[in-house]
């Protein structure tokens, strides 16, 4: 279905009725629009946005400086993707609306004078469009206070200038901030890096193209495929996949961090602290929140690495343990 007139309208019923996700991806995006849209006030509800920020969008009004606060403030996950001129809103992650309209009151007909602009309805998002989507989030900079503080600082340094240059140093002043994404993604400890798959063998299955009506393993899976860049790979045999997966599993900075830390049998509530402090998520986890990412954790921790890691549960205590731990304390 194609949709060309009240987008506003259109969006506003489609999030009325997603149950537990919207993603909005859109490089021109007001606060304004988002305000009149029902994002917030379903607790179950999440919501994440992906748009780009260039300086010169945010002094002539394309971009809007006051976007940050107004994720944070409502517990929206907002990401900043430079290359980003797509706009697909995602809802419930199959329900699929794409086109030309972006974020904002001309964009989506919220006010008179608008722009001409389409949204295509799509009921089920194709499988290798969602994998597309999802690569995009993974290749995104998560938006933390610190770093809005430093992109805010660099804008009004650049409106203090001179009218007449404004935008010739503004212009220049974008590689500082497209190194500054970069820098902060490099130093991101996120909860969307850690594995969803409850199954390796169920992830496997989706890689072959299987699966197809488990609308959560195919999601979850998506996810890992994504966040692991498998999709290139060629066929593979389960043990091939294994061996690739587990590769790029352990090299993870946030796994590896992990597991120097389990040096010693840790129990489930210390890893889930632990995750909780290190990870630079905004807004941060609650413990309860990480239960299940902890669960996949432990399971991918003994299944791609079975000769460094085993759980036990110990008068009804879960506790991972490192192999070496554990001889050391045999051989003693």
């Amino acid at each position: 279905m194609i949709h060309f007139s009240k987008l506003h309208q259109t969006l506003d019923t489609a999030i009325k009725g997603a149950g537990r996700s919207v993603e909005l991806f859109s490089p021109y995006i007001s606060v304004a629009m988002l305000e009149r849209l029902p994002l917030v006030g379903a607790a179950e509800r999440k919501v994440t946005i992906v748009t780009s920020w260039r300086l010169t969008d945010l002094m002539f009004g394309a971009s809007d400086p006051k976007l940050f606060d107004y994720c944070r403030q409502n517990g929206i996950f907002l990401f900043v993707n430079q290359k980003l001129h797509l706009k697909s809103f995602l809802l419930d992650g199959k329900r699929l609306f794409t086109g030309s309209a972006n974020l904002t009151l001309r964009g989506l007909g919220a006010i008179d004078q608008h722009n001409h602009e389409t949204l295509v309805e799509v009921a089920e998002a194709p499988e290798d469009y969602l994998l597309f989507l999802s690569r995009i989030k993974q290749e995104s900079t998560l938006v933390t206070e610190s770093l809005s503080k430093k992109l805010e600082a660099l804008f009004f340094q650049g409106l203090e200038l001179p009218p007449m240059d404004q935008l010739k140093q503004l212009e220049k002043m974008q590689s500082g901030v497209d190194d500054l994404l970069q820098q902060e993604k490099q130093g991101a400890f996120l909860i969307s890096q850690l594995p969803m798959s409850r199954s390796i063998d169920d992830l496997f299955a989706v890689f072959m193209g299987g699966h197809g009506d488990d609308e959560q393993i195919q999601a979850t899976a998506r996810h890992d495929i994504a966040n692991y860049d498998l999709a290139a790979l060629k066929t593979l045999s389960n043990v091939e996949f294994r061996a690739q997966l587990a590769t790029r599993f352990f090299a993870q900075p946030f796994v590896s961090a992990l597991c120097a830390f389990i040096d010693r049998p840790r129990r489930f509530g210390e890893i889930k602290e632990w995750v909780q402090r290190r990870c630079t998520d905004v807004p941060v986890p609650s413990r309860r929140d990480l239960t299940g990412n902890v669960q996949v954790l432990y399971q991918w921790l003994v299944d791609l690495g079975p000769d460094r890691f085993e759980v036990r549960r110990p008068q009804h205590t879960e506790l991972i343990c490192p192999k070496s731990a554990l001889s050391n304390a045999r051989a003693s």
